[in-house]
């Protein structure tokens, strides 16, 4: 059978005739306007005609080779009538070869000076919302592009409800699950970055007026540091794969310290380092955030091409013999927190440098010549800076840093093999298990712990000289018994449903996006979950994932109970466990309530997750219904 051309034109002709008609009646449906609809309808009717033409000449003239010249013609009309229907469905940037939507952010030296509206939130938007609200389409009669726009809001009415800000229309549309129909950006659309959704989070809870400074909406550490990413001078630069290809190729040892390819961690310690080497860096130096020198064969020299690493947070030049005449590029590094300078030649002419670094937290000048005078007037100059100065001068209670754990997951089934490690290695980790404190059944570790049960971990660090580290508290979840059915007695609320009662045994975790999909939320009331188990089963404690970001209207639970059965009708409480509540704003926590008991046979379990009902009195909104989030249960 031969391919038929004529009625494969006479196809194309009703195919572009039907799409024209059904793209005209979208437009007039409205959501579209400009002149890109003005054109893109008048090509396509043009289209629509050209085809009918295509198909007759065909039939009458196809022995005439200038015939193919109208082929090549079509060709033309329907790319430019396809980029003209791309351009008004996905915004103008959708067939570019550079995305132009992220360039509308751009840096700010003084972000939190800024207009918070202006500068800050319109980026955001116009990167991740203009090209369904703009002025060629305006789904929904919504354009955000100016104040003006945003007041009036669209046909579901204002974005911003300022009587009720948590339950805004923008604030409930990117709250929503990422597969919920009205979650903003829709799927198939870039999405908010963490740090996007966070500012514009924010923004709408604590706006007032459009004038807003950031300064003036008081933000909290979160969120400085979320606009600093963002709109920072040093904030906006990336790194790819190839890049990191090149520094193996260079044999520089590096540490990725997020999976976003923004920061990462440059190992030169016991290295020899020459401009070259430290050049091979320039193209990321601006995501070079830790660099350790420790070691290394470096001299002043070398060291003034590290002035343009301006985000560096920490910097480690112990035991390289560099002196203070060999430090004045550290007045260029102002985001540096934590510098080591042990068993270096510097001594008091670097005072002025050190005095210049206002957010230095820690330096470490232990076997220096820097004398206790200079260390009094750097501390006077900059009372959050803790010095070890060694162990024996008044600076030698510099606090360990907590032990660090390293671990592939805190919920398992069977073992799990926890390794942990600390700052100086010298140092020794205290820990115990099914503990609260360390008072009793300490341990010190030397080796990897496997872990059988549910239990929580407290670890310290311990050295002599100095003060030990803060308590640190793990919980990790056993989930070994698997329900054959669970019921939740009240429905969380249809905004935060993620997939009900699966989400609460897939052994997956929530993050502090609580609109990941993954959290149930009730609003006002309490959670009721009902286990059943296939087969009696020993149980000995429950665990309760929990959220609060008080921002939100989000708290922890005050309560967990535990009742048990052996035939479903009568329950036996085994538990019953009330916790304090939050006495003063904090930031975003997600924490594990592990409720143990003595082991009990039992087939069906009762869980009973109190909520605080209500913002306490010291909320902005005070007495307003409150949410309780709860994400990951395990049984075992």
């Amino acid at each position: 059978m031969s391919f038929n051309l004529s009625f494969a034109l006479f196809i194309i002709f009703i195919s572009t005739l039907l799409s024209a008609f059904t793209g005209y009646e979208r437009a007039t449906s409205g959501g579209f306007q400009g002149d890109v609809l003005d054109l893109h309808k008048n090509m396509g009717f043009a289209l629509c005609g050209f085809s009918f033409v295509l198909w007759f000449c065909y039939n009458r003239y196809k022995k005439n080779r200038y015939y193919y010249i109208l082929f090549f013609v079509a060709i033309l009309l329907l790319s430019y009538v396809g980029h003209l229907g791309a351009t008004l469905t996905h915004g103008a940037e959708f067939l570019s070869l550079t995305d132009e939507s992220e360039n509308t952010k751009v840096a700010i030296s003084e972000p939190l000076k800024a207009n918070a509206f202006t500068d800050i939130i319109l980026p955001i938007t116009k990167s991740k919302c203009s090209s369904c609200h703009n002025e060629s389409k305006s789904k929904g009669d919504l354009l955000l592009l100016t104040a003006e726009q945003w007041n009036k809001g669209g046909e579901n009415g204002p974005l911003i409800d300022k009587l009720d800000k948590p339950n805004s229309l923008i604030a409930v549309r990117i709250h929503l699950p990422f597969d919920e129909k009205e979650h903003m950006p829709p799927s198939g659309k870039k999405q908010l970055t963490m740090d996007e959704f966070r500012i514009l989070d924010w923004w709408v809870q604590n706006m007032e007026s459009y004038d807003q400074t950031v300064e003036s909406m008081q933000p909290n550490k979160i969120i400085i540091k979320a606009i600093n990413n963002l709109y920072g001078e040093d904030g906006l630069t990336g790194y790819t794969k190839n890049q990191l290809a090149l520094l193996d190729k260079s044999g520089i040892k590096y540490h990725q310290l997020d999976s976003k390819y923004k920061d990462l961690a440059i190992d030169f310690s016991n290295a020899s380092v020459s401009k070259n080497k430290l050049r091979v860096l320039d193209a990321i130096r601006l995501n070079v955030k830790e660099l350790d020198m420790s070691f290394a064969k470096i001299n002043g020299n070398v060291l003034s091409e590290l002035k343009e690493f301006k985000s560096l947070v920490r910097l480690d030049l112990d035991n390289t013999g560099v002196k203070s005449e060999d430090l004045d590029f550290l007045k260029n590094l102002k985001s540096l927190e934590s510098l080591n300078l042990y068993n270096t030649k510097v001594d008091d002419r670097i005072l002025e440098t050190l005095k210049s670094l206002s957010n230095l937290k820690q330096i470490y000048i232990w076997q220096t010549g820097i004398t206790n005078k200079v260390l009094n007037e750097l501390k006077n100059a900059n009372k959050d800076l803790s010095i070890d100065s060694g162990m024996n001068n008044e600076f030698s209670d510099a606090q360990l840093l907590s032990p660090t754990i390293d671990v592939q997951s805190f919920i398992f089934s069977d073992s799990l093999v926890v390794s942990i490690s600390a700052l100086p290695k010298n140092a020794d980790i205290y820990y115990a298990l099914d503990s609260d404190t360390l008072h009793k059944s300490v341990l010190i570790y030397n080796k990897p712990i496997t872990i059988k049960k549910s239990t929580q971990l407290v670890l310290q660090s311990r050295l002599e000289g100095w003060v030990s580290s803060e308590l640190k508290k793990e919980i990790f979840l056993k989930s070994r018994i698997k329900p054959a059915s669970v019921k939740l007695k009240k429905k969380p609320n249809e905004k935060y449903y993620a997939k009900a009662e699966e989400s609460l045994f897939n052994l997956t975790k929530g993050s502090e996006l609580f609109s990941d999909g993954e959290w149930l939320g009730f609003q006002g009331e309490h959670c009721y979950v009902d286990v059943i188990l296939s087969q009696n089963e020993e149980l000995s404690s429950v665990s309760v994932g929990g959220l609060s970001d008080f921002g939100s209207y989000i708290f922890l639970p005050r309560g967990i109970r535990v009742e048990v059965s052996s035939d479903g009708k009568v329950y036996t409480e085994v538990a019953n466990r009330r916790y304090n509540e939050m006495e003063a704003p904090s930031e975003k926590t997600l924490k594990n309530f592990l409720v143990s008991f003595a082991p009990i046979n039992t087939k069906y379990i009762r869980i009973e997750i109190l909520s605080q009902l209500q913002n306490p009195e010291w909320h902005p909104a005070p007495s307003a219904p409150s949410w309780l989030f709860i994400d990951e249960i395990t049984l075992d």
